[in-house]
């Protein structure tokens, strides 16, 4: 199984909060755990979010951080170039989407179709895309 996850998924295999444990039996199950290159620095904005606002305890700093960057060093980086963000663009447009979760919507449909891979993401508006191009879903 090919998963691609988008930060609200991948943000769940480093801080415990609701869908951990679905996100982490589905990642345990992967073959292939990708995304989009931008998601590393979501990934580290969502940690220095949680220790601020006391859902993480400063005392787990270092050694979330360890876990994120061992997580992203085995993951499939999706490299982001012009043509990437163009299509982005487009799908911002036509698909009703923020910025980044255009440009991850990008990216997903760059690695692969429906049917090939499956997207891993809790944003309502993101999935409710996803989901309209075919794309299987986890949750389900």
């Amino acid at each position: 199984m090919i998963i691609y996850g988008d930060t609200s998924a991948l943000a769940k295999l480093v801080i415990e909060e609701q869908g951990t444990p679905e996100m982490l039996s589905a990642a345990n199950n992967a073959e292939v755990l990708a995304s989009v290159a931008i998601a590393y620095v979501e990934l580290r904005a969502a940690v220095a979010a949680a220790l601020r606002d006391g859902r993480l305890p400063s005392v787990q700093r270092d050694t979330k951080i360890l876990y994120l960057e061992r997580l992203w060093q085995s993951m499939s980086e999706i490299a982001i170039d012009g043509p990437l963000l163009r299509h982005a663009g487009d799908l911002a447009e036509s698909m009703r989407l923020r910025s980044y979760d255009a440009v991850h919507l990008a990216a997903l449909l760059k690695y692969g179709g429906p049917g090939e891979v499956i997207f891993a993401c809790w944003d309502a508006n993101l999935r409710r895309a996803a989901a309209e191009l075919g794309y299987s879903l986890i949750p389900s």
